[in-house]
């Protein structure tokens, strides 16, 4: 179709009016927009079919410019490889185009928090909900795995039918934490942070354990009032004897963490 710029290209004049099949191997080579400021346009139609004139074709000033010489309908590139962005860029960047992409993909909707020398990391999902009650202990207990050098994410409460629950929790599908939603991710195995509400009272501990295993078999409890390890390796051996799986029980206690507890 024609142009409609006030002042068009001679170049692209001889192909107006131009009809072919959209598999024509003629729209591999020459398109609308092959030419920088081009505004030519497609329309489709049931007329009789007109290749353009062979000197046309044969013409090199009108071959597409460097950067515009693909099909963007069939390769999906909106440039070619000739374009001047890759041709004149650094000889690093395709490195760290493909570096980024990659951190990209890994840590979609999370935001890097905190980074130790030792290569620990800790993330937070763009979801999770900061006014949870137990949202400190979950961020300071992140960040104390981060510093022991593990990879650590704090996770959303999400419904277990959408696309992001399934990217993030798809690993506990066929167990029986199917659906639900711990709140850290550590070195890629789940863990479930409980927290108890004021006051504090030993015996509430044995409705955090409760709670904290119905979400996953690795527990951090919050203990920062002190119960005595004593009392809690009671309460944990007796859910054991009775058939419960406990894979690991963290302590916290005012801003650190502790292992009380670890599957032999």
């Amino acid at each position: 179709m024609p142009s409609t710029s006030a002042t068009p290209g001679e170049d692209h004049i001889g192909f107006w009016g131009t009809v072919l099949p959209v598999d024509d191997p003629f729209w591999n080579s020459h398109k609308p927009g092959d030419r920088w400021n081009c505004k030519c346009s497609l329309s489709s139609n049931d007329k009789d079919l007109k290749p353009p004139k062979q000197d046309i074709l044969k013409n090199p000033k009108n071959k597409p410019m460097p950067g515009l010489e693909n099909n963007p309908g069939r390769d999906a590139k909106l440039f070619g490889s000739k374009n001047a962005y890759e041709q004149k860029a650094y000889g690093g960047a395709k490195q760290a185009v493909e570096n980024l992409m990659k951190k990209l993909s890994n840590n979609e909707n999370f935001i890097m928090k905190k980074e130790f020398n030792n290569g620990g990391k800790f993330s937070i999902h763009t979801g999770v909900d900061k006014k949870q009650n137990d949202y400190t202990a979950i961020k300071n207990t992140g960040v104390e795995f981060a510093r022991m050098g593990k990879q650590v994410k704090a996770v959303p409460i999400l419904h277990f039918k959408s696309n992001e629950y399934k990217k993030i929790y798809g690993s506990l599908t066929e167990t029986k934490y199917a659906n639900k939603c711990p709140d850290l991710l550590i070195d890629g195995k789940f863990y479930e942070v409980e927290g108890f509400k004021p006051p504090f009272k030993k015996e509430k501990l044995s409705n955090m354990l409760k709670r904290g295993l119905a979400q996953s078999d690795r527990l951090i409890i919050n203990n920062t009032k002190g119960a005595s390890d004593r009392y809690i390796k009671k309460l944990i051996y007796d859910r054991i004897k009775k058939g419960q799986a406990i894979e690991e029980v963290w302590l916290y206690e005012k801003g650190k963490i502790r292992l009380l507890y670890k599957k032999q």
